[in-house]
């Protein structure tokens, strides 16, 4: 689970730098996706939470929509997923 999490952490990093590293900051780059891929690939706990929000309009209605998801893993292999949205929790 912790390797699964190292690589999704590595694919944001890396698809949040590939717009705007360029050649003489590639090594930079190259260092920092090392660091944070060691540092999560280490971690014996993880607490990562995400808002969703999506907005629909059109000429008579409009309609917003939000999320919230969080995901944990404490010591001792126990894990919590939650999800919360108009509808109810997920």
């Amino acid at each position: 689970m912790l390797r699964k999490l190292s690589e999704v952490a590595s694919i944001f990093l890396v698809l949040s730098l590939s717009g705007s590293a360029q050649s003489n900051n590639d090594n930079d780059a190259l260092k920092l996706l090392d660091e944070v891929s060691k540092r999560y690939a280490d971690a014996q706990s993880y607490h990562i939470e995400v808002t969703i929000e999506s907005q629909m309009s059109s000429e008579f209605s409009t309609s917003w929509h939000k999320q919230n998801l969080r995901a944990e893993q404490a010591s001792g292999n126990r894990y919590r997923f939650e999800g919360f949205s108009l509808t109810g929790s997920l």
